[in-house]
């Protein structure tokens, strides 16, 4: 039997999963509709799936499955409220509204025993929650560290190995839809807050309280960061640190100057990595694209298949500490 998705927003990441979708015709799916501000604008998709009613879309009977896209926290909260309590299983790329209320999220998810899935809200393509939930879970892992914004880290390699200054290479991102018309969150090291912090949970089974989470982002550098970063042994990265010590999570955010001997030296461009130091497999290093459509749109394509296959998040390291 065909499920059917109702789709909230159409933007980068709506378009990337779409096109995805449209590739895959045999997943047994089908978008019933399709929610946004404005349902007269011409877009990619048939004009009969779009509506700017989301009160009807979240009172629709039919829907199998609800897919949130879109950047207004609040609404999205409002539309995972909805869809866990109505037992829907729900996709959202929402990084902020995730973080600031993971907690009820996950008890919403056992009460009424439905499955949320967010990939494409920590680190672009790389399936990190999908390998955290399988292959790490019955690891201790003792650190993470990574990119985790990949328009920051285009923006880093363009100053470095095309000398562009900062405002040319921010320029640079936004045109190709790697960072926002408005970068403040990527460029204050916020948007690698919110994913450091999902992140935390997943691997340590807690979140990270407010005076152990540190981040300075890549909007002041300093003269010492650029004139180090121009030696050709070495980069600047925006790098998330987390830890754990005596059971207390720390989340350490900072622009920092790496050798050539590091690990994420040659991570450039729009790519994240992720490198997990877990008790039996030793570091294990990720690497995907972090930022664009089609790369985000493929971790909420792989969510939906997810879903359809029964999968859904164990959450074993917070039952563990429960």
């Amino acid at each position: 039997m065909t499920k059917k998705i109702g789709l909230i927003g159409f933007g980068c990441v709506a378009q990337g999963f779409y096109e995805g979708l449209m590739q895959n015709p045999k997943l047994g799916v089908e978008i019933k509709t399709i929610v946004v501000k404005d349902a007269k604008k011409i877009r990619t998709a048939p004009q009969a799936l779009f509506t700017s009613a989301l009160d009807d879309l979240l009172k629709d009977e039919e829907i199998d499955i609800f897919i949130e896209l879109i950047d207004d926290p609040d609404i999205a909260l409002l539309i995972a409220r909805n869809a866990l309590q109505r037992g829907i299983p729900l996709i959202s790329a929402n990084k902020k509204m995730i973080a600031d209320h993971l907690i009820e999220l996950v008890a919403l998810q056992k009460k009424y025993t439905t499955p949320m899935l967010y990939e494409g809200a920590v680190a672009g393509s790389i399936p990190i929650l999908q390998n955290l939930a399988q292959f790490f879970s019955h690891q201790k892992i003792s650190s993470v560290r990574g990119i985790l914004n990949g328009s920051t880290n285009y923006i880093l390699t363009k100053m470095k190995n095309e000398s562009l200054s900062f405002a040319q290479a921010l320029r640079e991102a936004q045109e190709l839809g790697f960072a926002e018309t408005d970068p403040s969150l990527d460029l204050t090291g916020t948007d690698a807050g919110y994913k450091s912090t999902i992140l935390a949970y997943h691997v340590f089974g807690q979140c990270a309280l407010p005076e152990n989470i540190k981040i300075s982002g890549i909007d002041n550098l300093s003269l010492n960061h650029l004139l180090q970063s121009r030696r050709t042994d070495k980069k600047l990265k925006l790098i998330s640190d987390l830890s754990i010590h005596e059971g207390i999570v720390y989340i350490n955010i900072k622009p920092t100057i790496i050798s050539s001997h590091d690990s994420l030296f040659a991570v450039d461009e729009e790519y994240n990595a992720l490198e997990i130091f877990g008790n039996l497999s030793g570091k294990q290093t990720f690497i995907g694209k972090g930022a664009g459509s089609q790369p985000t749109g493929a971790a909420v394509l792989n969510d939906l298949y997810l879903l359809l296959n029964q999968f859904q998040y164990s959450y074993l390291k917070v039952a563990e500490l429960g």
